[in-house]
């Protein structure tokens, strides 16, 4: 999967990394339940 990354900065890699940690994380908790 590749993502096209929008970076502003450090500090709107830092605000787009906590984003997408908030997003990803119930994906993958449901991806890894799916699998197994």
């Amino acid at each position: 999967m590749d993502h096209d990354v929008i970076v502003v900065g450090t500090s709107g890699t830092r605000v787009f990394v906590k984003v997408l940690e908030r997003v990803l994380a119930p994906v993958t908790t449901g991806v890894f339940y799916m699998l197994r």
